[in-house]
């Protein structure tokens, strides 16, 4: 099918510092860039201009009295899910959306930025923050490998979030290295023989340490920065990826390692 994209990408949790960069990387590259998000809103402050969306919406709540949060501007598509909603609902209302959007063009990368973190202990609140966290990091990964089955090409790429602190015990987080431990376990299996990925597709997980976000600075503000590894430095290589070039074998867990603001990584097979 003729196409005027150099490419077709699909962001899920666009919204961070390294879905946004994302977002921007492949644009600027005349890729087009489905994103998909959770349905967040936030209150019209009084005198503002109420403006109507022009997005897609899995759940269409839309109300004149808010203004979405969690639109990304640069996107062709922002499809939004309903948080309320089980994962099984979530999955059949954006498999429609994005069959929709696509308009039978098939996607070159999948890639999963979607992420939450809770810390704690055993005793820390562990039941409810572990339904937080796999609510916020499992389900939109298994979002996204089923949105790869169903609609990315072959030889495309599925990139999903696992952690580095996840490879070992997270006894102060333990909900937070459960959810990502899980996720390594899924880019295992999807990387697998008999997963059902389209052939000679790719599945790996990225695992930095500490992303230089806004969000992580609010978090750690006396944190040694130099170690912490920009959402650029990611961003530019998962589009490299996506096009094919210099990628890591499948299945890899691709580790981030940040010393004095440089750089490496790493491959766990």
């Amino acid at each position: 099918m003729f196409s005027n994209y150099n490419g077709y990408a699909l962001i899920l949790g666009a919204s961070g510092a390294v879905g946004d960069s994302c977002v921007s990387i492949f644009r600027t590259n005349n890729w087009w860039v489905g994103c998909v998000e959770l349905w967040k809103t936030l209150p019209i402050k009084e005198g503002s201009i109420k403006k109507r969306r022009s997005t897609i919406s899995v759940t269409d709540p839309f109300n004149e009295d808010y203004l979405l949060e969690n639109i990304n501007k640069k996107a062709n598509v922002n499809i939004l899910v309903d948080p309320n909603k089980e994962l099984s609902e979530q999955e059949r209302e954006v498999m429609e959306e994005v069959s929709k959007a696509l308009q039978e063009n098939k996607l070159d990368a999948v890639i999963c930025t979607a992420a939450d973190f809770a810390g704690g202990n055993v005793k820390d609140q562990l039941s409810s923050k572990v339904d937080q966290m796999w609510k916020q990091n499992v389900w939109p990964s298994v979002l996204s490998a089923a949105i790869a089955a169903e609609y990315m090409k072959e030889g495309g790429m599925l990139c999903l979030s696992g952690a580095k602190v996840a490879l070992e015990g997270t006894p102060g987080m333990i909900a937070y290295g459960l959810a990502k431990a899980a996720i390594h376990q899924l880019t295992k299996s999807l990387a697998a023989e008999g997963s059902a990925l389209p052939a000679d597709s790719i599945c790996i997980a990225l695992l930095p340490l500490t992303i230089d976000a806004v969000v992580n600075n609010e978090l750690v503000p006396n944190d040694d920065i130099s170690a912490w590894t920009p959402a650029k430095y990611i961003t530019d290589l998962l589009f490299k990826w996506s096009n094919g070039t210099d990628r890591p074998e499948n299945g890899s867990l691709v580790q981030f390692i940040t010393k004095n603001f440089s750089t490496d990584i790493y491959f766990v097979k």
